[in-house]
């Protein structure tokens, strides 16, 4: 596993100024956003806005700080909010993106023709056990307590907020937690084709 630090991800703005981007992780590694097979990031929302369209692309939103964000997608309104559930959406649909005020948001994003993804929000208490089921995945702490992470191997990390944990094919399947209270994360996993495990993309539970 590969410990991905929130204070080591560089802000790149927007074309229309609207916001900024952090990468957190994109598959293959370095590919750009026309080559990416999943890619995971945060985003700063400034202003009003519509999203890039992505045909092809499942796409998965988390407002992670800030004030709620209104989206328009393909003529429905849906209302992103601090504490709430995940939106998911076909990357090609037409986005209007209305924040109240400066907002950060996590995004998840895979291609249809090259992985199969499966996002999906847990609580983690205490000690506890957590099994990937896809050869590749993305763990994000959203909020609350600090959480250690351990492998059988003896990798250990530590997650503060918005840090992360990526997780490959050579990497163990079951990873050991410790949190001293409640900590909120996002899970996202990325089932290659003909690869039996993660669901289809969708799915939350807190």
């Amino acid at each position: 596993m590969k410990h991905l630090p929130r204070d080591e991800r560089v802000a790149r703005p927007w074309k229309n100024g609207g916001g900024t981007t952090r990468e957190v992780a994109v598959s293959p590694q370095g590919a750009g956003l026309d080559d990416f097979a999943w890619r995971v990031s945060l985003a700063e929302l400034h202003e009003a806005g519509a999203f890039s369209s992505y045909p092809g692309v499942s796409r998965t939103l988390l407002l992670l700080e800030g004030e709620p964000v209104r989206l328009d997608i393909d003529g429905e309104a849906v209302e992103l909010v601090r504490g709430g559930e995940a939106v998911h959406f076909d990357g090609g649909a037409r986005v209007f993106a209305t924040p109240a005020g400066v907002a950060l948001d996590a995004g998840v994003m895979s291609r249809d023709a090259r992985c199969r993804q499966h996002s999906r929000l847990a609580t983690l208490r205490g000690d506890g056990v957590l099994r990937r089921t896809a050869a590749e995945g993305l763990l994000l702490l959203v909020e609350g307590d600090p959480l250690r992470v351990r492998t059988s191997s003896g990798e250990e990390a530590r997650l503060g907020r918005h840090d992360a944990l990526r997780f490959g094919p050579g990497d163990a399947v079951e990873v050991q937690f410790s949190s001293a209270g409640a900590t909120r994360v996002l899970f996202a996993e990325f089932a290659l084709p003909g690869e039996a495990g993660a669901g289809d993309r969708g799915g939350a539970s807190g």
